[in-house]
């Protein structure tokens, strides 16, 4: 098994099953489009679709991601 520091506290690290890096890294990528949205979204005031987006990454960070 690897290991890999992908909690918010340095030195936290976390078991990933060989083969799942890949799916974290997609899981990564898909934050971070949710997050240029929500950016986005902010930036023309279009709160509900930010409300919306700030959930789902939430949901995104809950399950593991």
């Amino acid at each position: 098994m690897n290991t890999r520091h992908t909690g918010k506290r340095p030195g936290e690290a976390v078991v990933v099953e060989p083969g799942r890096e890949a799916a974290l890294s997609e899981v990564e990528q898909r934050k971070e489009q949710l997050k240029k949205k929500l950016r986005e979204a902010v930036a023309v005031e279009n709160y509900e679709e930010a409300a919306r987006l700030r959930d789902e990454i939430a949901l995104l960070e809950k399950e593991g991601g």
